[in-house]
């Protein structure tokens, strides 16, 4: 009777120390946050006015990106322009921004394959260029 009380009275033990852990590890005191990491992450902050000038040059690349449509009379590039213009505008739901899942995104939109796409995104991104060279010298 004995042993067993003692391996009951481990086991409870044992629990209640890995559940003590893990309250530790997801809770946090107020008093122990860094606040230069706060100020970092402020500091880092987008001004008002950076993003108002962000907000300002999608709006007009969305205008000229409507612009390309008659441009593109082939199928494929059909396909992916219509896939662009969906990730363009649905940019906010959207939770992944990296190049592996928007190529994987437009593939799922478009049934082509990686180098079919980047053949057309190609054209798409020359135009781009163009498009923000002339945003940047304030000829738009």
């Amino acid at each position: 009777a004995f042993s067993y009380f003692s391996v009951i009275t481990k086991n409870w033990f044992i629990h209640k120390v890995k559940k003590n852990k893990k309250r530790l590890e997801r809770e946090v005191s107020y008093d122990s946050v860094d606040y230069n990491v706060e100020k970092d992450l402020l500091d880092k902050a987008e001004s008002f006015q950076e993003k108002a000038v962000r907000e300002e040059l999608m709006s007009n690349l969305k205008i000229e990106m409507e612009s390309w449509r008659p441009d593109f009379q082939k199928e494929s590039e059909k396909k992916v322009y219509d896939a662009v213009m969906v990730l363009f505008d649905s940019a906010e739901d959207i939770e992944i921004f990296n190049k592996k899942a928007i190529y994987l995104y437009l593939r799922e939109l478009t049934g082509m394959n990686t180098k079919q796409i980047v053949v057309q995104l190609n054209k798409m991104r020359s135009r781009y260029k163009s498009f923000r060279k002339d945003w940047d010298n304030g000829e738009i």
